[in-house]
């Protein structure tokens, strides 16, 4: 029932169904090779922490106007997908906001069950600062139009 799913995950799942056994074997090693080398990176390091977002955050009413099946993978997401990939524990907590009152996130991972490193730093980065305690300005008044 292709017809009950949106375009955007009907044109991926179509996308995905056109990938060839060796296309898939080829990918399923890259990924294992790129867990091996990230698990290196994090013998040298705890923790690595990044900004969540390498670009400023949309409005719902920017986000809402990206066609997907035109922007398949939008920009705003770049730094979180590499994590998510390989599967590492990782927290994003406020850290700021923008000029325009929009909100900005510190990501921060560690190594394959390293659960308790990342929730350890993100408490003691929220124990030093008080951007989770702070909201941004909203705006009063709403018209019910």
């Amino acid at each position: 029932t292709p017809e009950l799913y949106q375009p955007y995950t009907r044109e991926r799942l179509r996308a995905d169904a056109e990938v060839t056994a060796l296309a898939y074997i080829q990918g399923r090693r890259e990924l294992v090779q790129s867990r091996r080398d990230i698990r290196n990176v994090f013998r040298s390091v705890d923790a690595l922490v990044t900004p969540t977002s390498p670009i400023p955050p949309r409005t719902i009413v920017e986000a809402s106007a990206d066609d997907p099946l035109q922007t398949p993978r939008p920009l705003d997401l770049r730094n979180t997908g590499p994590f998510d990939i390989n599967g590492l524990p990782t927290i994003s907590i406020p850290s700021g906001f923008t000029s325009a009152g929009l909100p900005i996130g510190l990501q921060i991972s560690g190594p394959p069950g390293g659960e308790a490193i990342v929730l350890q730093l993100a408490h003691a980065y929220e124990q030093a600062t008080d951007w989770h305690t702070r909201r941004p300005p909203v705006a009063v008044g709403f018209s019910k139009a």
